[in-house]
């Protein structure tokens, strides 16, 4: 679980300068999937996805492409929370989205469901 330091989430490993690069989309799935946080440019906005294919769907959010919340709320910082076997990636996603709720219960955090990676 994210520790919480004056309302900031600090999770495992911080990959806000990553470039894009890595696997494309639509290979298929991955042996592992990455579970991650998008810290968003509103305070106290965050979203919870997975990807297997990390650097590509970070620079989707990065660029405005990733989803509707990220769209509006912009990203200040995106962070791995783990990796997953991909079945069982969707479990993990609604786990730390429900962790980060519980953890910081007056910000606005939201998922991708538990859909596809």
């Amino acid at each position: 679980m994210p520790d919480r330091v004056n309302g900031s989430v600090y999770v495992n490993k911080d990959v806000t300068n990553g470039e894009a690069g890595g696997s494309e989309a639509g290979q298929g799935p991955a042996e592992l999937v990455i579970v991650y946080l998008i810290e968003c440019e509103d305070a106290d906005h965050f979203y919870v996805g997975m990807t297997a294919h990390f650097e590509h769907r970070s620079l989707q959010h990065r660029k405005g492409r990733g989803s509707v919340f990220t769209r509006v709320h912009g990203v200040r910082a995106i962070s791995v929370l783990g990796e997953y076997p991909y079945r069982d990636a969707p479990t993990a996603e609604r786990q730390w989205t429900l962790r980060i709720r519980q953890a910081l219960p007056r910000a606005n955090v939201s998922g991708s469901g538990g859909g596809r990676p």
